[in-house]
């Protein structure tokens, strides 16, 4: 498995965002609950 960390902060302007290739959403209950559906859907993957 290949892992990516950001090491620095980058400021993009207007309509420069990287948008994900699989877009997951987070909910308190999941965040409150320990469940990580990011985590989730990355391990997922192909």
């Amino acid at each position: 498995m290949r892992l990516h960390v950001a090491t620095g902060y980058e400021e993009f302007g207007p309509g420069d965002a990287i948008e994900p290739d699989v877009p997951v959403g987070v909910s308190w209950a999941e965040f409150f609950a320990g469940r990580d559906p990011v985590l989730a859907a990355a391990l997922a993957l192909p």
